[in-house]
């Protein structure tokens, strides 16, 4: 039997691919328009586009990020089990359309604070995986000094301000971050990220209040994948509808497994918020393909039934299907990510070596 909460996430995310289709395609790979539906809406006079236009090169770039987040996830989860990574370790793994998509829908300054599943967004925001994974395995030359770890990633120099490792506390910051945009009159954005098991958290509920309150250009991304650590978010949350949780801010949900919904639900999020309207919530239905963290099986309290189908709606390959089917690019093409990922170097003896001794 499925979980309450769970189930009625993946009914919407099945709902959401089977009305996906391309709706008119120009020429034979240079542009193609996909139909992309919010799953929900609250307090919006003019949602987001009901059509995303994507280009042949936009949809190599997007896949090939989402590509280059699952690989990177993947060596991590790897090394780890190789004990090279010590710690906990949160795979992003299913995950990747949300970083990617509203990555794609941001500008040059625009900043982004996000809770320790971080590692996606790392690489989205200028890291590259052999940066990441030099930190994850505690290596001195890292951006952190090999200190930080894989719940706390940072750098400032990219606008990435964390990988926050407490339980929504990344919330009052990047109201912060948005606070300073403003005020320094950047008409920059702040993208803060939370999961849905810190949408209870007291913290989110005061920064919500004050964006509202100063009209910061902050959006409150809830990247719900339906399950608090181990417990389906319906057993211990009363209202499971997250993009309402922000009272008089205005709030969309979106596919989470689909990177043009998302790209075009934080295109209208961020136009807000530079428009001197913000903040926003955008929910994120996604799920995550592995456990809690590497440690986790995730099966004891996940019907293995449920995480088939949720895998069944993969982003990637079924981002790689529309693209295909839309004639943008080929399958030569679309092996590229793998042969980046080959020269980036992620795997090289540097993080082969021993692991940090300095306290």
């Amino acid at each position: 039997m499925l979980a309450r909460g769970a189930s009625a996430g993946l009914r919407l995310l099945r709902q959401s691919a089977a009305a996906a289709c391309v709706s008119t395609a120009r020429g034979v790979s240079s542009e193609a328009t996909f139909e992309v539906q919010p799953l929900g809406e609250h307090l919006v006079e003019t949602g987001p586009s009901r059509s995303a236009r994507c280009s042949s090169e936009q949809a190599l770039a997007l896949h090939t990020a989402m590509q280059t987040v699952r690989q990177m996830e993947t060596a991590a989860d790897q090394l780890f089990r190789e004990h090279r990574i010590r710690g906990m370790l949160h795979l992003y793994s299913g995950q990747e359309a949300t970083c990617v998509g509203i990555q794609a829908a941001m500008l040059d300054g625009d900043s982004v604070i996000t809770s320790y599943r971080c590692h996606g967004w790392a690489h989205m925001m200028g890291l590259t995986p052999r940066e990441i994974l030099l930190a994850l395995t505690s290596r001195a030359t890292s951006r952190t000094n090999g200190k930080g770890g894989s719940m706390h990633l940072y750098s400032p120099d990219h606008r990435f301000y964390g990988g926050m490792g407490i339980v929504g506390s990344q919330c009052p910051i990047g109201v912060g971050i948005a606070f300073a945009h403003k005020y320094n009159n950047t008409r920059s954005v702040c993208i803060t990220m939370y999961g849905e098991g810190a949408a209870n958290q007291g913290q989110l509920s005061e920064a919500m209040n004050l964006a509202a309150l100063w009209r910061l250009p902050v959006v409150f991304v809830c990247e719900n994948n339906h399950y608090s650590y181990y417990t389906a978010d319906d057993h211990v949350t009363a209202n499971t509808n997250y993009y309402c949780r922000g009272d008089i801010v205005p709030g969309v949900r979106v596919d989470g497994m689909d990177v043009l919904a998302v790209r075009e639900a934080a295109q209208w999020a961020t136009d807000l918020c530079r428009a001197g309207r913000g903040p926003a919530v955008l929910e994120s239905l996604t799920y995550r393909f592995s456990g809690h963290s590497v440690a986790d099986p995730g099966k004891l309290y996940r019907p293995e039934e449920e995480v088939q189908e949720a895998m069944a709606h993969d982003p990637i390959a079924v981002f790689r299907q529309r693209v295909l089917a839309a004639g943008l690019l080929t399958e030569q093409q679309l092996e590229v990510p793998t042969r980046q990922w080959e020269r980036c170097g992620a795997n090289d003896d540097a993080i082969a070596k021993p692991l940090l001794k300095q306290i």
